[in-house]
């Protein structure tokens, strides 16, 4: 039963939230279609509230999103369109495999909070339907951003240099979670700054299993 009165509730207030939401991932110059969703201000089965557009790439959109449940804030990816439904659920499945392998490794992935592969119901702050039938994935939210933004913006941390110990930290962490997602039959195709979230100065994760 879809509770048609939830999506009108008011947009969380928190002092939970994220500090840092500027300069985060940008939709880039070359996305090839139109995305069809809205930017912001929609619930995701009554309980997601997307505050904000993260990023796009060629298949799907990234929102910072609040849990109405937990009262936490996180990262949930959809499709840009409807024809790219099934890469998102696909992408679900990689995750879950992951995460059930019980690989060590897969501590630097990203990791699945929740997931609807195909039920998920999309309404406006103020009740409307916007979708049905939509796939989603929630993750943690990386209030750092990713390596490609952070260089990019020229964080503190790049000004500084970053000490030889904590790059090699960094790196170890890249091929520790490229070794679990091989040992598990996969292989990441888009392996790159934007796809390398930066959780902490000394940890980071790989994200993005749409090409794998």
């Amino acid at each position: 039963i879809i509770n048609m009165e939830e999506p009108t509730k008011n947009k969380p207030v928190s002092s939970k939230e994220p500090s840092r939401l500027e300069g985060q991932v940008e939709s880039p110059a070359n996305a090839p279609e139109q995305s069809t969703l809205p930017k912001h201000d929609f619930w995701i089965d009554s309980r997601y509230y997307a505050i904000k557009l993260l990023g796009e790439g060629a298949f799907g959109s990234v929102y910072l999103v609040f849990d109405d449940l937990s009262e936490e804030y996180f990262a949930l990816k959809m499709a840009r369109q409807k024809k790219f439904d099934e890469i998102i659920q696909n992408e679900i499945e990689i995750m879950k495999k992951l995460e059930l392998s019980g690989n060590q490794n897969s501590t630097f992935v990203t990791h699945l909070h929740d997931y609807n592969t195909s039920r998920g119901i999309m309404m406006s702050s103020k009740g409307d339907l916007l979708g049905a039938d939509v796939p989603y994935f929630i993750t943690e939210y990386a209030s750092e951003g990713d390596l490609a933004t952070s260089i990019v913006r020229n964080d503190e941390m790049f000004k500084k240099g970053i000490p030889e110990a904590a790059v090699f930290n960094i790196f170890k962490q890249l091929l520790l979670g490229v070794e679990g997602i091989h040992q598990q039959g996969f292989v990441h195709l888009d392996l790159k700054p934007d796809n390398i979230l930066i959780m902490s100065q000394t940890n980071v994760c790989i994200s993005d299993f749409a090409q794998c």
